[in-house]
């Protein structure tokens, strides 16, 4: 599903595509194991959200993104690989500069 929510998106129905990005997102903490990461869901939740021109459903996704990434992962991630996991990752990256982006403006 959050495949065909991308795809939609690039097809320009970004109203549809936000829709069933979300629903995938909604369903993180019943449906396991996924094929991707609670991160990187968020991530291509809040790009939907962007694209469709809903800015509060952008922030929430992006909030949820970021935690996803500090508050979930980064705890599991042992010290010598921090940096990757924050800086390398481009799911990760991207987010987080996109909220510090969202808090420097």
């Amino acid at each position: 599903m959050l495949g065909e929510a991308t795809a939609l998106s690039r097809q320009g129905d970004h109203i549809q595509a936000a829709a069933l990005a979300r629903q995938v997102a909604d369903q993180l903490e019943s449906v396991r194991p996924m094929v991707h990461s609670d991160a990187s869901v968020w991530r291509a939740t809040w790009q939907c959200h962007v694209r469709a021109g809903q800015s509060a459903q952008a922030a929430d996704a992006l909030d949820r993104g970021v935690a996803a990434v500090l508050d979930d992962g980064l705890p599991n991630v042992p010290a010598d690989f921090r940096e990757g996991y924050l800086k390398i990752n481009p799911v990760h990256r991207e987010l987080l500069q996109a909220a510090g982006n969202k808090h420097s403006s």
